[in-house]
């Protein structure tokens, strides 16, 4: 099988190739260089694949504008931490426990931890032997154990 003559897109050289390896007759290239000077003005802002939609103003549920990272603008979540903190002060007196609270309150042990030590809220009825969480100093992050270090 012959090769067929085909133009370089961008140079306007002839080049010869084989018609099983030429996906676009329109778009054949000399070179990898020939490629790329063309990929260099063909693939900017909306024609490149990872374009991203640029920069853009993205608003909240409730119309107002939010950072494009974050779930809620600051004002939802302001209001949403206010009905998170409104459930666990309804739930502590019924529970005894953290992991319990966290189940029906339905929000992680962590969360409600945070939420009891910012509202400075009364844990006392707590069972200690239950709660994991009830020592900060005794547990990391992740809810293991410290090791005590022998100095």
């Amino acid at each position: 099988m012959p090769k067929k003559k085909y133009l370089c897109s961008n140079c306007k050289s002839e080049i010869y190739r084989y018609a099983s390896t030429v996906r676009n007759p329109d778009r054949v290239f000399c070179s990898q260089k020939c490629l790329g000077k063309e990929q260099r003005i063909s693939l900017r802002g909306k024609n490149n694949p990872n374009y991203k939609f640029g920069k853009q103003t993205i608003f909240c549920v409730c119309g107002k504008r939010k950072n494009q990272n974050s779930k809620y603008c600051s004002f939802c979540r302001e209001k949403d931490m206010v009905e998170k903190t409104k459930k666990v002060k309804s739930a502590i007196g019924k529970v005894d426990s953290y992991s319990t609270l966290s189940k029906v309150v339905g929000l992680s042990r962590q969360m409600v931890t945070s939420i009891i030590e910012r509202d400075n809220l009364d844990i006392s009825h707590f069972n200690p032997s239950r709660g994991r969480f009830l020592e900060k100093n005794k547990v990391l992050s992740r809810g293991r154990k410290k090791k005590k270090l022998n100095c």
